[in-house]
């Protein structure tokens, strides 16, 4: 039975959980790939994609000092704090994106992918950092909240513009 209990173990460390990120932050590049596509002039989007990870390249490179606060921040919440915060998080995420993506407009479409890059780069980080383990709660309320979200209301992509919506794509 202790070979049964390792083995399900491992499976679900080493396989379930790294596929439950990697899907999570595919989904975010499916949805900025599809605002890329559906933009009038793509390089916004494109920026808002590429944004968050410049930055996040820049605080690697400067030794993350200002990521480190961040964690030890975290770290000091308490575990029902951790799931709170990254159910907020979640959701927040969602509806901002769900609103912005209203107006079908290319700003909108841009905020929207620099939102989901944001987040792909925050998990990204996260796991580079090794804070994982410290943070494992809100990255639990993340992604429950997250995913019951969209089971309920749908992953917000971005959808062709009529003909007669107004772009603010020369403003």
């Amino acid at each position: 039975m202790e070979t049964v209990r390792w083995l399900l173990e491992c499976a679900f460390v080493y396989g379930v959980y790294p596929a439950v990120i990697v899907t999570i932050v595919a989904g975010m590049g499916l949805g900025i790939e599809r605002a890329v596509r559906l933009s009038e002039n793509r390089m916004r989007p494109l920026v808002g994609a590429v944004l968050p990870f410049a930055i996040l390249g820049f605080l690697v490179v400067t030794q993350q000092s200002g990521l480190i606060l961040l964690a030890e921040s975290l770290k000091g919440l308490s575990r029902e704090y951790q799931l709170l915060l990254g159910a907020v998080v979640a959701l927040s995420v969602g509806e901002a994106a769900r609103l912005l993506l209203r107006t079908k407009t290319d700003r909108a479409y841009a905020i929207h992918t620099m939102i989901l890059s944001a987040n792909a780069a925050f998990i990204i980080w996260v796991v580079m950092s090794g804070a994982l383990d410290a943070i494992n709660m809100g990255f639990l309320g993340y992604v429950l909240a997250g995913g019951l979200w969209v089971i309920s209301r749908g992953f917000p992509v971005p959808q062709p513009r009529n003909q007669e919506s107004e772009s603010d794509s020369k403003a």
